[in-house]
């Protein structure tokens, strides 16, 4: 983990230290993504207690603006600026519980700025095929969970103080872009694993469990040149 940050922090270094006439030859763009996807949790621990939890992932949407900086020939550096949703899930299946399965959702609103090095693999005429990896870097704007019973009924509740304020996680992804003169449209999958552990309550009295962020992302993207 320590190695993969390290080199991802020297390529923002050499980004911002290579060819310095990059923005007099005109190879810095702005753009703007939507960006829907499917969130989801994950935890590297192991399961404590006498029951089952079947994930549901959620269907969310982002948005936002980006810069792309080229700093060598098909080697650039994205910058973003996201608002995103993110959440989850879970149906709790407790062996013999007299009230029957429990579901809880938790929903979670971020600003979120990701640091990308992306890779021309393929040029094609028009077409690029990309790859890229970073990580990104969450803000919470506002969080909450709502708990669900056939018997004991509902709750909705804001944990905006008692989550986690930030998020961090590494991006992996692939793509196609089509360029033309000034711009250039983008079509991209994207993996984000979450690194920070979130207490999440499980219902009214429970105990808290620590899960992470889990992220499916499909990009459309439109870019044009500014220098």
């Amino acid at each position: 983990m320590k190695s993969v940050i390290t080199t991802l922090i020297i390529a923002i270094i050499i980004g911002f230290n290579s060819d310095s006439t990059a923005y007099a030859k005109g190879l810095l763009f702005g753009g703007v993504e939507y960006i829907p996807l499917i969130s989801t949790h994950w935890t590297p621990k192991d399961k404590i207690g006498d029951y089952e939890v079947e994930i549901i992932s959620l269907k969310q949407d982002a948005g936002g603006f980006n810069l792309t900086l080229e700093i060598r020939d098909r080697f650039h550096l994205q910058y973003g600026f996201y608002h995103v949703n993110k959440g989850c899930k879970h149906k709790v299946i407790i062996p013999d519980f007299i009230f029957g399965d429990m579901f809880v959702t938790y929903n979670f609103d971020y600003f979120e700025f990701p640091v990308m090095l992306k890779v021309d693999v393929l040029r094609y005429g028009k077409l690029r095929l990309i790859t890229s990896f970073g990580c990104y870097f969450g803000q919470l704007n506002y969080s909450s969970y709502k708990f669900e019973n056939a018997i004991l009924g509902s709750i909705k509740e804001n944990i905006t103080e008692e989550s986690k304020q930030t998020d961090f996680g590494l991006i992996f992804g692939n793509g196609v872009e089509i360029w033309f003169e000034k711009a250039f449209i983008a079509l991209k999958y994207r993996f984000s694993m979450g690194f920070v552990d979130i207490p999440l309550p499980t219902g009214p009295g429970m105990d808290c469990v620590e899960l992470r962020n889990n992220c499916h992302t499909f990009v459309l993207g439109i870019n044009y040149l500014l220098f």
